[in-house]
């Protein structure tokens, strides 16, 4: 998914879910503003416009007992009914305490009840370090939580601390239900092969007080995020091809909505998209088809699919063997679909396709082509040997490079799924579409964007299981593959086509694991990334609880951790500094702790 709640209140819920909030925060004055979409229903409110209509009200049952300063500071405030994207985090701003209370006597008086939970960024200025204020009416319980930020952790604190902070913070008594959730997350990074912003988290949860997970008692996730299309990626060499596929689409649907009939020499003037390697051939293209047609390994045996030795590595393996280009067998179109993506304008691609054709009709060349290959250039090859036909003047080139390559890129796919014993022909879901030479004009393209969504989604998948397939065991690898399938491959992806992949291309997915599998990276004394405790109490009309978060990282914003350094005294500000803005902790076991309390009361309407 791309939009999500901001760290700082999505780290304060054990199994927090992707909701719609009103999020209010102070617009911070940073260099590159940060993108906000408010929705219709968003309100804007100036608190000093309404500071005299609101002058002779006797307010009371304010949502928190917070101090009030002193200031009289006129504020735009931005009430948004979206969720706040995270990667605008490090720029919210908070209000102050007082400001943070009128907003939410303004959503309770005039939004009453409110539609949607409301949540207020504020200042660090109390006793207590606030910074978050918020409220909530749903299925007729009103809800008040707030969230506090504590000092810095050198070592784990005593959960004993923690249940007695409840006890005397809510006066539990002994009509109450009380329980008790864990959840435990380690990150599992820095392994073989991992792309940049790729990351990959194992969460346990279990319901008796404790910082060691009980293999036991404890239900395990796997929770995998990848950032598709990065160049450190393992695969990003098939991504490179996908895109240029969407644009050469896009070249060609600009020809047809235009329906004029161009000149020759009019395309030959256009500068194409191409595949940029590092390794590139100083060889003229035309020279390199005409050494593709020569070569002998272009017309060898199928490809054969393989049992592995060694299945743990199995999609690395497979990953490298199509990378360095040693499977034998391909099709030739595989093979000049590689050669023509570095072709830099219309013309040479013309002239490299003149060339195929030329010794193909004299039969002096005989490529290899698979017999389930039934794109309209495969179909060519087969029907030109020997005759004096030039069926290829009514096709277009573009569009037969488009067909190639869908078909090497589905080949490829189902070559590293089937070659790694990963995932069955029936879970990869193939769209079941007539040949590109049996549709009408017409409707070619439409069964070209339907192949194209299929890529899409299945490179989506790939993408989340190279993060993990040198570090989990085959049959874990396998459990996600089946339900990454599922998930993507399927009518309810969240990949509805490539272009929308190519612009929304951060995507995650949660998978249930046996805890045993995964023990070595749970089990025992470990460094996590987080840890939670939460406690609860309920009567018939009275719910509280309390959650306590370590944090290996901060999830504040920049302003709030600004002022929390002013607060604290440190030898080394210099040092504090840098640690802050690299947002990690130098010291080994170091955690931000954090506080989430809320108080539900059930109406009597």
């Amino acid at each position: 998914v791309t939009e999500q709640l901001p760290a700082y209140i999505s780290n304060l819920k054990i199994g927090a879910a992707l909701e719609d909030i009103i999020l209010v925060y102070k617009e911070g004055t940073v260099k590159e503003n940060p993108v906000r979409v408010v929705s219709q229903a968003a309100a804007v409110s100036n608190i000093s416009g309404i500071q005299d209509s609101l002058a002779n009200l006797s307010v009371t049952g304010q949502p928190l007992e917070c101090p009030f300063d002193n200031e009289e500071d006129s504020l735009n405030i931005t009430v948004s009914e979206e969720p706040a994207r995270q990667s605008e985090d490090h720029s919210h701003e908070p209000l102050t305490l007082r400001e943070a209370r009128r907003c939410l006597m303004i959503v309770n008086l005039k939004l009453s009840p409110s539609p949607l939970p409301v949540w207020v960024l504020t200042e660090v200025t109390d006793k207590s370090k606030t910074f978050l204020l918020g409220c909530e009416a749903q299925a007729n319980w009103s809800t008040r939580f707030w969230a506090t930020v504590h000092s810095n952790q050198i070592e784990k604190v005593p959960i004993k601390d923690m249940m007695e902070n409840f006890e005397s913070l809510f006066n539990v008594k002994s009509g109450y239900k009380v329980s008790c959730d864990v959840c435990c997350v380690f990150n599992i990074k820095d392994q073989p092969g991992m792309a940049k912003n790729a990351r990959c988290f194992l969460e346990a949860r279990w319901q008796r007080p404790s910082y060691e997970v009980p293999l036991s008692q404890a239900d395990t996730a796997l929770i995998v995020e990848c950032d598709v299309g990065q160049k450190e990626s393992q695969i990003s060499r098939w991504w490179q091809q996908l895109t240029l596929l969407q644009e050469y689409m896009d070249i060609i649907k600009e020809w047809r909505q235009t329906q004029q009939v161009q000149h020759s020499y009019q395309r030959n003037s256009i500068r194409l998209p191409s595949f940029s390697s590092q390794e590139k051939s100083s060889v003229p293209l035309q020279s390199r088809v005409q050494d593709l047609l020569l070569k002998s390994d272009s017309m060898s045996v199928c490809r054969q699919v393989t049992s592995p030795h060694n299945t743990t590595s199995a999609l690395n393996s497979t990953i490298h063997e199509l990378l360095t280009d040693k499977q034998k067998g391909q099709d030739f179109t595989d093979r000049l679909w590689s050669l023509l993506i570095e072709a830099e304008n219309y013309q040479d691609l013309v002239e490299c396709f003149k060339i195929v054709f030329r010794e193909v009709r004299k039969q002096s060349v005989k490529p290899f082509i698979f017999l389930k290959n039934k794109t309209r250039m495969a179909s060519l090859l087969r029907g030109i040997k020997g005759s004096n036909s030039n069926l290829e003047l009514m096709m277009e080139p573009l569009e037969l490079m488009v067909e190639m390559g869908i078909e090497k890129l589905k080949r490829d796919y189902m070559f590293m799924f089937l070659a790694s014993q990963i995932a069955s022909v029936e879970a990869l879901n193939l769209p079941k579409l007539p040949c590109y030479s049996e549709v009408v004009d017409s409707e070619w393209q439409v069964t070209v964007e339907s192949w194209l969504l299929w890529l899409s989604q299945i490179h989506t998948v790939l993408e989340l299981v190279s993060v993990i397939h040198t570090t989990m065991s085959t049959p874990i690898l396998v459990q996600v593959t089946r339900l990454a399938l599922s998930t993507f491959v399927s009518a309810s992806s969240p990949v509805v086509s490539l272009k929308h992949l190519i612009n929304n291309r951060v995507y995650h997915l949660r998978a249930p694991v046996f805890t045993k599998e995964v023990a070595n990276f749970i089990e025992g004394d470990k460094t996590f990334h987080k840890w939670m405790l939460q406690l609860a109490a309920s009567a018939d009309c009275h719910k509280v609880s309390s959650t306590y978060v370590l944090l290996e990282q901060s999830p504040l914003p920049m302003k709030i951790c600004m002022d929390l350094m002013d607060h604290e005294s440190f030898d080394n500000t210099d040092t504090l500094l840098e640690t802050v803005l690299q947002g990690s902790m130098e010291t080994e076991e170091k955690y931000t702790y954090l506080q989430f309390c809320s108080v539900a009361d059930k109406l009597p309407y």
